[in-house]
């Protein structure tokens, strides 16, 4: 059963959360600042803070305060980050980036997040559910992706361990 579809929600570790870079730099280095005592000022978000409507100093700290909020009491502001995955297998935290941030900053480790999928992704995600249905839900090597990290295999290096073990390979070629 294929748990990548439009509006599914399902846990994913905050480390294989992909954010913005300019804003992963600028949120992480923010943070470092807060833990060391920086003033609002000094701070990193504060000399480029997410637009908003509001002054650096608000907009700012909103930032700290969410921050504090998450760090004295966990994940309590809404029950999902909005990630997106694409085409090609991309994924981007679309709402929820400064949490993320924040998140992975603080060590949390599994997180909901509800999704948001590319139709042709999600066509490949059936293809692939469907195929490893047959097989008690496995498939045939790990998939290098973190949302795919749970499935599990029936190849893999074991495998090839154990025929490498049974088997003289000196001076031949071998293609699998």
């Amino acid at each position: 059963m294929n748990p990548f579809k439009t509006g599914k929600t399902i846990k994913m570790e905050s480390d294989d959360l992909q954010i913005n870079h300019r804003i992963a730099q600028r949120n992480a280095r923010t943070l470092e600042e807060i833990d060391a005592g920086v003033p609002l000022e000094e701070l990193t978000y504060y000399r480029s803070p997410k637009e908003r409507g509001v002054t650096p100093e608000q907009s700012t700290q909103m930032f700290i305060d969410l921050y504090r909020s998450i760090k004295d009491n966990g994940w309590t502001d809404e029950p999902y980050l909005n990630v997106a995955i694409e085409t090609d297998g991309y994924m981007r935290t679309r709402r929820g980036r400064h949490r993320a941030s924040i998140l992975k900053h603080l060590g949390n480790r599994e997180i909901e997040v509800r999704l948001t999928v590319d139709k042709e992704f999600e066509r490949f995600a059936d293809k692939l559910f469907a195929a490893s249905s047959k097989r008690e839900g496995r498939v045939y090597q790990r998939i290098d992706m973190p949302y795919f990290k749970s499935i599990p295999t029936y190849g893999g290096q074991d495998r090839i361990n154990h025929i490498l073990d049974a088997c003289d390979f000196d001076g031949l070629k071998v293609l699998d």
